[in-house]
């Protein structure tokens, strides 16, 4: 009852805008191979169920899921030496940011070009584009204990390790946690790039292939399968820090 009553509000928008949506391109007449109805896309979506979900989305969600596992294992080990060390932090961070201005839309064919049309090649293309939320989230939970507590607890003798482990991880819990989703979500728009660039599979290669042929509402039900995938991982990610990490987490609203 409370998980519905908490989701009201999206429901309700959810509904104004298929119901907009679905009346709008009859108005103005727009025509379907531009922008389908929303009836449109469900009826593509039902008629290439086979193809969309035992086909292409296994194949984005395996790319999505390993790259973000890799982003997150590097984002933190880049956090952790940021951390530990001024020099690092120093010599990592204007990198980080430059990796950050740099649309990757133009990187994207160098690393087509250096790796090829493979696995590799999208799983770093994710990791271009996830390992940021992850580090600097990691890097500013840690950062953010408060320096007195610290310098009392050393004071009392306590060791680095111990500080790190009962006190600065606990303390990061909600930064990483929130990078984590961040990077999800991140790494689903990778592996769809990777895609569009060179893939004979994937959600991001249908969806291409559907708008070359003017197929609008194919390449539509491609992009609903993109967002049920961001969904499932934002949600599954919620579950697990409800689940094992909710003392750390702060209260929710009421309103």
């Amino acid at each position: 009852m409370k998980y519905l009553q908490r989701n009201q509000k999206s429901a309700l928008f959810f509904i104004l805008i298929f119901i907009i949506w679905q009346i709008l391109p009859t108005i103005i007449s727009i025509p379907s191979f531009i922008l389908p109805t929303p009836i449109q896309i469900l009826k593509a979506l039902w008629k290439e169920k086979e193809q969309l979900f035992l086909i292409h989305l296994p194949v984005t969600f395996m790319e999505s899921l390993l790259g973000l596992i890799i982003s997150v294992l590097l984002g933190f080990i880049i956090a952790f030496m940021m951390h530990i060390s001024l020099n690092i932090e120093q010599a990592l961070y204007p990198w980080m940011i430059i990796s950050q201005t740099i649309p990757i839309i133009v990187l994207s064919p160098i690393v087509i070009m250096w790796f090829g049309y493979g696995l590799f090649a999208k799983i770093f293309i994710i990791f271009l584009i996830s390992f940021f939320p992850v580090s600097m989230n990691v890097f500013q939970g840690l950062k953010s204990v408060d320096q007195g507590m610290l310098s009392l607890l050393q004071s009392y003798g306590a060791t680095k390790k111990q500080i790190f482990f009962k006190i600065e991880v606990p303390h990061a819990i909600p930064f990483i946690l929130s990078g984590i989703k961040m990077a999800a979500v991140f790494s689903i728009v990778g592996a769809t790039l990777g895609e569009w660039l060179g893939s004979d599979s994937g959600l991001g290669y249908y969806s291409r292939r559907m708008s070359a042929n003017l197929q609008a509402d194919s390449s539509f039900a491609a992009v609903v399968n993109l967002a049920l995938l961001g969904l499932f991982f934002h949600g599954f990610i919620q579950l697990i820090e409800k689940k094992f990490f909710r003392k750390y987490l702060p209260k929710e609203r009421k309103i």
